[in-house]
């Protein structure tokens, strides 16, 4: 069976942390790094 990844997806949330913490602990997702965009909005990848 060949390996499955997910390679880029966005999405606006009203909560930053609160969904980290869900993706994190529920889905299983491993967070790379945040920056702060030129317009101040936080950005994870």
């Amino acid at each position: 069976m060949a390996n499955k990844r997910m390679d880029h997806v966005g999405m606006v949330v009203k909560d930053f942390e609160k969904a980290i913490a869900f993706y994190q602990t529920v889905v299983g997702f491993e967070l790379k790094g945040k920056i702060t965009h030129t317009n101040g909005s936080e950005r994870s990848s």
